[in-house]
């Protein structure tokens, strides 16, 4: 079993793209535990003891699965904004933008085809 991290030494927090982030100063092997659930009594078994499921490289950041409820009553309504929803956003907005200015032309034209 790899030695536990102290989290003040191997991870900082920092501005990330959604707001506030986990983020390792270290190296961290898959299966070595990260953090120690620390908020509300809770049973033992449920107990979050955080461990990587993937090797992560100094400066990534670390980020966790709440699962599909927390995402449906907390982020669903706003929005997420990691940067592959913010991507495929721009996307869709670009999409659409091509699309309203492609019917301005068609419609421009059809103007200019009647007024003849």
């Amino acid at each position: 079993m790899p030695a536990k991290l102290s989290p003040s030494r191997h991870l900082r927090i920092s501005r990330s793209k959604a707001g506030l982030g986990l983020f390792a100063r270290v190296a961290i092997k898959k299966g070595q535990f990260i953090v120690r659930y620390s908020g509300r009594k809770i049973r033992s078994d449920a107990a979050v003891k955080i461990r990587a499921i993937k090797n992560i490289k100094p400066g990534d950041e670390i980020t966790y699965h709440y699962g599909r409820d927390y995402f449906d009553s907390f982020i669903k309504a706003v929005g997420c904004r990691c940067r592959a929803c913010a991507k495929k956003r721009a996307e869709i907005r670009s999409q659409r933008s091509r699309r309203r200015a492609k019917s301005a032309r068609r419609a421009k034209s059809a103007r200019f085809k009647s007024a003849r």
